[in-house]
């Protein structure tokens, strides 16, 4: 990766500012994301029967702890953009500010296509997120092995909606939806290790968390 890549600058050109080293005030903030996601979620989506029983599995927790991580990303985007930190640059921050956009739109159309409507709203989600990739494949500064990884992610999505429309939603996907992209990441990763490639504390966040993320996916699909 070259030093432009990396956000050094150009020769003769002012280096860029650096994400902060990982500190106390971001675990806090990260807390209270985690907190802010779980009292929308109770206040919107609660059981039929008032009860909050289903907020209380691992699974959850887990959805929980990542969502959080994603508005933390969201809030820091500001500050850190103020300072002259470009961010988010490197691929896992794309991923994490990604987690963050398809938690709105998750949110925003569960909660308007509610009840009558509720029929429409897998393909309403899916149409509203499947251009996602397409933002850090354009703007991620990263190898060409992150750009491919992206535009896979891109081409999935885009079919899983062109699936969901011809075959209306009738089609079980949940298994290439899920470990296409994990042996995707997981390959990628492992270049970036074999070949030493730097990254900031916030990329291997959002790269682990989303990993993470898929992980949970799979092992909740398989045990139920």
């Amino acid at each position: 990766m070259t030093e432009e890549a990396r956000g050094e600058g150009p020769s003769g050109a002012l280096p860029e500012a650096d994400v902060p080293r990982l500190g106390i005030r971001h675990l806090m903030l990260w807390t209270a994301c985690c907190g802010l996601f779980l009292g929308i979620e109770r206040a919107l989506f609660v059981g039929d029967d008032g009860s909050f029983s289903r907020f209380q599995s691992p699974v959850y927790v887990w959805h929980c702890v990542y969502n959080g991580a994603a508005l933390t990303a969201c809030l820091l985007w500001v500050p850190w953009k103020r300072a002259g930190i470009r961010f988010p640059s490197e691929p896992g921050e794309w991923l994490l500010i990604l987690a963050a956009v398809f938690f709105v739109v998750s949110f925003g159309t569960r909660a308007i296509l509610a009840s009558p409507l509720q029929l429409y709203w897998p393909i309403g989600e899916s149409v509203a997120t499947c251009w996602l990739f397409l933002v850090p494949f354009c703007l991620a500064r990263a190898p060409n092995r992150w750009e491919t990884a992206f535009a896979l992610f891109l081409a999935r999505d885009i079919l899983v909606v062109l699936a969901i429309i011809v075959f209306s939603w009738g089609i079980e996907l949940d298994y290439g939806q899920i470990w296409f992209p994990i042996c995707v990441l997981s390959l990628v990763v492992a270049l970036d290790l074999k070949s030493r490639t730097r990254y900031r504390w916030t990329h291997w966040v959002g790269v682990s968390f989303y990993l993470l993320h898929l992980l949970v996916a799979a092992a909740q699909r398989a045990i139920h």
